[in-house]
């Protein structure tokens, strides 16, 4: 039997690209509609305005990490490096 912790790495494995890409997008925007209230709510209460669960919202957490993680690798490659010319 495979602990929680194994079977979430190995679903965020077989997700594709677009569906982790959407995953970090909803959390994305639900910070930045409620940035400077969600110190104050509870996980609780953060679960009930995104209407999941408890474990969901882990879950999410997990792929929004790793959406994050993703996009900066992408991005630093993309930026130019500080005195490099663009041509």
């Amino acid at each position: 039997m495979q602990g929680i912790g194994e079977y979430r790495i190995k679903k965020i494995k077989r997700m594709d690209k677009f569906e982790v890409q959407a995953i970090g997008e909803k959390i994305l925007d639900y910070v930045e509609k409620s940035k400077y209230s969600l110190i104050f709510k509870s996980k609780k209460q953060i679960c009930d305005e995104l209407n999941l669960s408890h474990y969901k919202l882990k879950f999410y957490l997990e792929v929004y990490k790793k959406y994050i993680k993703d996009y900066k690798d992408i991005d630093l490659h993309l930026r130019p490096t500080f005195g490099e010319k663009n041509d």
